[in-house]
């Protein structure tokens, strides 16, 4: 996306995410583009609906968040807009979008008849629901593939007349730097590895690329908390979603401990089962059971997600989650992406993070030591609502926060503190060094 930053070219621009198009978001703070974000479930949800003649959906998603035009802008990143995409009706919201009329879109593989082929990709994403919205809308699918084979009835994911045109694109890629051509059968349900070991070099090369920065000490304490608060409360077989940051890091901490069957881990990018990849392998996994779309799985995930995993900027006293905004300026814009439609649907949500930014610590004899403190996350209110406490509540979920100092967990009266690391001080390490205000026990386990 970010070849497209001439002036002129883009008018508009919506995405789940807008943190890794930097030129997009530079053209909107210059007024040279129209920059929104919706969920990316329920994009998709967009796209299927346009498949039948429709442009718009109804849903819970996203109440009381800066997506209800209620509590914020809505879908506009910047105020001014003339656009929106979202509006409130009563106890739920009306998404929509443009029709689509153009769809383009990668896959492995393409037959000499035009047929398309999606086996040997390391996710399928909304390919299907886009050309179907395409094709009701008269407009056209673009596909790129890596090469042409044979023809295969029996693998056969979309039919030529789905498509009209195909363009054979060698270094099209399976998941990011890996060759489609040259694909790694360790992230297709094909794939016959040591998921471990696999795990060891997906993480190698993000610690190597900087992708991924490099987990210390005090950040395995932590994690291992919310591992052994995951394996305590939440049913075996559970399934369950994991985000990016330190989410990756407690599933680590999950297999280090031999319960990777403990849990049914999905991606929103469709990957069902498995063990998600982190970093630039995001949304791929290894040894995945089966590779569906991401409608399909965002569809799962209303009715069976049992955990989400997900990471946080802050927190405030009422239980209000900010993911999207990681400060000031338009370039902190990270955007929802899939995170409000996951916890919507998800049964027990486990928020993991820092306790301050920039903080400083260490672990002697398995104590955690604040060595010097920084910007508290846990804060009075939240810059920007991305996961609302009231809505939880509501809907009956179960929600923990884990950082370095300790679990709390969502009350209708605010965050209780349930338990604290080795070494904390209730006074010293969190009353003290918080803006929020806790709701403190007088016998906290550690």
């Amino acid at each position: 996306m970010e070849e497209l930053d001439l002036p002129g070219l883009l008018t508009t621009y919506i995405a789940g995410h807008v943190e890794t198009t930097r030129a997009q978001l530079q053209m909107a703070q210059d007024d040279q583009l129209d920059l929104h974000t919706l969920p990316q479930g329920v994009m998709t949800f967009l796209l299927e609906a346009q498949a039948d003649g429709k442009v718009e959906i109804r849903s819970e998603v996203g109440l009381g968040t800066m997506l209800d035009p209620r509590v914020r802008l809505g879908s506009r990143v910047l105020k001014g807009s003339s656009k929106q995409f979202v509006r409130a009706d009563n106890d739920a919201l009306i998404y929509t979008m443009p029709r689509i009329d153009h769809a383009l879109m990668n896959a492995p593989y393409a037959d000499s008849e035009g047929n398309i082929y999606f086996h040997d990709a390391a996710s399928i994403n909304e390919n299907r629901e886009a050309a179907a919205a395409a094709r009701a809308n008269g407009g056209s699918v673009m596909v790129t593939v890596a090469q042409i084979i044979d023809h295969e009835e029996s693998r056969i994911s979309m039919r030529s007349e789905e498509v009209d045109y195909i363009i054979v694109h060698p270094y099209n890629e399976q998941s990011a730097g890996i060759r489609q051509s040259r694909y790694w059968a360790s992230l297709t349900p094909e794939g016959k590895v040591d998921p471990i070991r696999e795990m060891r070099r997906t993480r190698f090369i993000n610690a190597l690329l900087k992708i991924t920065p490099v987990r210390k000490e005090v950040d395995d304490v932590f994690c291992r908390m919310a591992a052994d608060l995951i394996l305590r409360v939440v049913p075996e077989g559970a399934m369950a979603n994991i985000g990016v940051g330190y989410p990756e890091h407690v599933v680590w901490q999950i297999l280090e401990k031999g319960k990777a069957d403990h849990l049914r881990f999905t991606t929103e990018a469709g990957s069902f089962g498995g063990i998600p990849q982190p970093g630039i392998f995001f949304g791929a996994a290894i040894m995945p059971e089966k590779l569906i779309s991401s409608a399909e799985m965002f569809h799962l995930y209303e009715e069976h997600l049992g955990l989400a995993i997900l990471g946080f900027a802050q927190v405030d006293e009422t239980g209000n989650v900010n993911a999207s905004l990681k400060g000031d300026r338009i370039q902190d814009t990270v955007g929802p992406g899939g995170f409000m439609d996951i916890v919507y649907g998800a049964k027990v949500v486990v928020f993991v993070g820092s306790w301050h930014a920039n903080a400083q610590y260490a672990v002697k004899s398995g104590r955690v030591i604040m060595v010097k403190s920084g910007k508290p996350k846990f804060v009075r209110q939240v810059d920007q609502v991305t996961f609302s406490a009231r809505e939880a509540l509501r809907l009956g979920k179960t929600v923990y926060y884990v950082s370095h100092v300790g679990i709390f967990k969502l009350s209708p009266e605010g965050l209780v503190l349930t338990q604290i690391a080795p070494g904390i001080d209730v006074q010293r390490d969190i009353v003290r060094m918080c803006e929020a205000r806790l709701i403190i026990p007088d016998a906290i386990p550690q």
